[in-house]
């Protein structure tokens, strides 16, 4: 359950930068 956490704030972090990118 930690692990899907940890790796779910990852995909989120990613998608704040693809964000910020203009890319998302």
């Amino acid at each position: 359950m930690k692990y899907l956490g940890s790796n779910r704030a990852k995909q989120f972090e990613k998608t704040k930068q693809k964000k910020k990118q203009g890319l998302f």
